[in-house]
């Protein structure tokens, strides 16, 4: 037995999950689990921070935009998160890709050492 309610048990297993793809420096980046084209993560510092990233394919770029409900990253976090992103772009594409379309599961990656 579990310790929560059957009830408790099919709300858990209907509420969109959010696996963590990166921790750098208190940002977190994200996506969930009924994720929808074009290719974005969701990175959160803290709880009233937040800024979502999408990936354009075709002409190999990324933006980044206000996520309703949240203030932009400080400026000192959208650095930090611009680095990550220009240094892992290929692989948070790949891990978008394994997890939404070929839903396999992605380790978290806490990455402990400043990005250049």
């Amino acid at each position: 037995m579990s310790g929560i309610s059957w009830q408790e048990e099919i709300k858990l297993s209907f509420e969109p999950k959010m696996p963590t793809l990166y921790e750098y420096f208190g940002i977190m980046v994200k996506f969930f689990s009924n994720e929808h084209w074009p290719i974005h993560v969701h990175a959160f510092y803290g709880d009233e921070f937040a800024c979502k990233v999408e990936f354009d394919l075709k002409k190999k770029t990324h933006c980044f935009r206000k996520v309703r409900g949240y203030k932009m990253l400080p400026n000192a976090q959208m650095h930090d998160l611009k680095k990550l992103i220009n240094t892992y772009q290929s692989d948070i594409i790949q891990s978008w890709i394994n997890f939404v379309v070929l839903n396999k599961r992605i380790p978290k990656q806490r990455i402990t050492k400043r990005i250049p």
